[in-house]
């Protein structure tokens, strides 16, 4: 087999694997419904609210585990709360992404903001999907913190004080 015919093979397979994680995603809205439950990620500015000082303070590189990746800051629309693809077409990314990681290539990290102990995915949906999807534990991430401002000027990174 030729690598052009590899490289084409290897593209049907992860855009097949993208496809089998959009009707994951689509069957588990629909059950979802039926049961009373939700499948949406978290959105960073509807989980905390505007009205709440805070304070930021980059953190830099670090290694996040995954499952501690929880919402999203601008594309909750995109993914469900298992980050399995919503939109049909992110299919040609998800898979050159995951392509990627399956041939060992080095990417470049993610982007965070951690509020409490939960990150939103500012930059790297694809890779954060990819990883969740592959079963990978860690990721490395540029993380931002947000820590809430509490009136008296204590500053704490639990939002529901």
């Amino acid at each position: 087999m030729s690598l052009s015919n590899l490289v084409t093979a290897s593209n049907a397979y992860y855009h097949d694997e993208f496809i089998h994680l959009h009707r994951l995603a689509r069957l588990a809205k629909a059950f979802a419904r039926l049961t009373g439950h939700s499948t949406e990620l978290l959105c960073l500015y509807t989980t905390y609210e505007h009205d709440h000082a805070w304070n930021r303070a980059d953190l830099g590189l670090q290694t996040v585990r995954i499952e501690q990746i929880c919402g999203s800051e601008g594309r909750c629309e995109d993914y469900d709360n298992h980050f399995r693809p919503i939109k049909l077409h992110e299919k040609a990314r998800w898979a050159s992404v995951a392509s990627a990681v399956d041939q060992g290539v080095i990417l470049p990290p993610i982007e965070v903001v951690k509020v409490e102990e939960i990150y939103f995915v500012r930059d790297g949906h694809h890779r954060v999907s990819v990883a969740k999807h592959v079963g990978q534990i860690e990721i490395d991430a540029v993380v931002t913190v947000w820590q809430h401002v509490q009136p008296h000027g204590k500053e704490t990174d639990d939002a529901s004080e």
